[in-house]
This record gives structure tokens, sequence and C-alpha cells, in this order.
């Protein structure tokens, strides 16, 4: 597996984008949930979007509302999933690259 990060990113294009950015939205973090999630770790069909809208429900987040808490808490839930079937290296970068990207998010106040 090792070598395969420049395949994470290429696969990953909203999460390259809010890596570029100071302050992200809670729904650009849901976008690069599901990049991170779906598209990098699951590509076998682990996990797919509807894991992750069961695993909001779960965890008590609207899935068309999301908040960081609520993102922070569905990543948690299913990092061990995707390291069952991806390669520890891979996961734990997509991780770290997502709880930075949690440090950027900002709740947007009406």
């Amino acid at each position: 597996m090792k070598g395969q990060e420049h395949l994470v990113w290429k696969n990953t294009p909203t999460l390259c984008k809010a890596m570029e950015k100071d302050k992200i939205t809670p729904e650009e973090l849901k976008q690069c949930l599901i990049e991170c999630f779906t598209t990098a770790l699951g590509g076998d069909g682990a996990i797919t979007l509807t894991t992750l809208k069961k695993q909001a429900i779960e965890v008590g987040m609207d899935w068309e509302r999301p908040t960081k808490e609520g993102i922070v808490m569905i990543m948690n839930r299913l990092k061990p999933i995707a390291l069952k079937f991806r390669d520890r290296e891979v996961v734990e970068s997509n991780y770290r690259k997502m709880m930075q990207l949690v440090a950027r998010c900002e709740e947007i106040t009406k």
C-alpha cells in the first residue's frame, strides 16, 4: 500500500481544495467526509454513503444540516471499520487530514 498517498489525493478533490482554505463550512466538511471514507477508503463498498447516513442518525446529526461535532463522532465510529479494509497508513493519513479540517470548520450562525 506504500506509495499510494497520491491516489488518495487524486480521489479527493474536495478534500484537496478544503485543505487550501483557512475556514470551511460544515457542509464542506461533510463532503470531505464522504470523499475520505467512501471514495478513498471504501472503494470496495465497505463504507458507502448509506453507511455514513446511518452513522449520522446514530449520533443524532441531521445529514442535511451537518455539525462539526457530529462529523467527528461519525469519523470516530468509521475509523475501525476502515482499518479492517484499508492500510493503516492511508486510514490514519486521511483521519489526520480530516481532523485538520475539523479545526478550520466554523458553524454558520444565522
